[in-house]
């Protein structure tokens, strides 16, 4: 019982205050009309985007291979990276260069750009502007940024860049290791006037050098050894023994014909006489051993330059080939990259341009009045109850006082 009298003491309440509670709806009416006649007309444009996992994956084995990643969650991934600050500085560059939106900001960007998830893998850019023209720039400009963003983070832009930058390195050291080698190779000779190492070139002066000394050293070796053989002969002759049966033919040799001092002839012609024959022989063993000596420590000299000479052109071929190697590869991923670029599309590619929207976006008046009137239905039955309330309190102390007053 007590609860029907306290809601009838509360509907009498408000019935008694009507016009408090119908003034704060009215305010509140008039509130929400005034703020919506307020606000600028504003234009919207959305662009779509499909998000997906990578195509292929670059290997060095000289292949692309396609790959799929049923785990990765692309349209959340693309999400984060459409968020960053990057993409609206891109964007702002784009549209002041451009002249599409003058003196624009990464910050006014940032505050009309919003992207969320749509249907699917969709990502949808959506900007707002007074300009429809400005609202559709900002939402394409800011799109083509975060596409390009994109290729960078998932593709290979970036590894293109390093490689491109280690091709130039790797160019700059293969021209200065070119003109090492045909540095050594002039001063060398080796293999002067050919870009291979063919062994039916002529030789080089020192190959030549050492070619003639060789021959030359055989010749008097040889000569010396003939010699020594006669000589050992005539020691082991017996006393009285006929030396002129000795080989004497074999010094019709023509180093010993241009000295003339043991011939055939001066042989046969002392072969009776043994002490003459050595003496001979001893002379010209002295001779062509000092000869020999002397040809051998030039050979020996020869041979030590030319085996520099083979040492640093070796050295110079092997850093000359490593360069030319590493130059080639890097051609060959730079121009497997730019196939991979070719043939995969993307992890984002656009479906649906942003165009200038016809007409301003439509704000919800009714819906605004709607609420501005139950806010203030709220306040006013709040206002009144506390009226009431309020006016309660002191009639009870009026009572007393006026009580208190007749009994005195």
């Amino acid at each position: 019982m007590s609860n029907e009298i306290d809601l009838q003491q509360f509907a009498k309440a408000l019935l008694k205050r009507w016009w408090v509670i119908l003034i704060f709806v009215v305010l509140g009416v008039v509130l929400a009309l005034a703020l919506a006649a307020g606000q600028s007309k504003y234009y919207q444009a959305s662009s779509t985007l499909l998000a997906q996992d990578p195509r292929y994956q670059w290997q060095f084995d000289n292949t692309i291979t396609p790959i799929l990643d049923l785990s990765r969650d692309m349209q959340r991934e693309l999400l984060a990276i459409g968020r960053n600050q990057r993409v609206a500085e891109q964007a702002a560059e784009v549209l002041r260069t451009s002249g599409q939106v003058a003196d624009v900001s990464t910050g006014e960007i940032l505050s009309q750009v919003n992207l969320r998830g749509g249907d699917g893998n969709t990502i949808i850019v959506t900007t707002r502007s007074p300009n429809p023209q400005q609202a559709a720039a900002i939402a394409n400009a800011y799109t083509d940024s975060l596409i390009s963003l994109a290729r960078q983070v998932y593709g290979v832009s970036q590894e293109v860049d390093k490689y491109q930058a280690e091709l130039e390195t790797a160019t700059e050291r293969m021209a200065v290791l070119d003109d090492q080698y045909e540095a050594v190779r002039t001063r060398t000779g080796l293999y002067t006037g050919s870009e291979t190492a063919d062994l039916a070139l002529p030789y080089s002066p020192k190959q030549q050098e050492l070619l003639i000394k060789g021959e030359r050293l055989a010749q008097y070796r040889n000569t010396l050894d003939t010699i020594r053989y006669l000589k050992t002969q005539i020691s082991k002759a017996e006393p009285g023994a006929d030396l002129g049966l000795l080989p004497w033919e074999l010094l019709d040799d023509p180093l010993l014909q241009s000295r003339a001092i043991l011939t055939p002839a001066i042989a046969q012609a002392n072969s009776e006489n043994k002490g003459t024959l050595l003496d001979l022989l001893q002379r010209e063993e002295q001779v062509f051993t000092a000869t020999v000596d002397q040809l051998a420590g030039e050979t020996e000299q020869v041979q030590a330059t030319l085996a520099a000479d083979w040492r640093e052109y070796g050295e110079i071929s092997r850093e000359r080939n490593l360069a030319r190697e590493l130059y080639f590869l890097l051609r060959r991923n730079i121009n497997e990259a730019s196939v991979q670029q070719r043939a995969d599309p993307g992890v984002l590619v656009l479906i649906d341009p942003a165009v200038p929207p016809a007409e301003p976006v439509r704000t919800r008046q009714l819906a605004q009045v709607l609420t501005a009137a139950a806010v203030g239905l709220i306040i006013g039955v709040l206002v009144a109850l506390w009226l009431e309330f309020r006016q309660g309190r002191k009639t009870p102390e009026s009572v007393e006082s006026q009580h208190s007053a007749t009994t005195d």
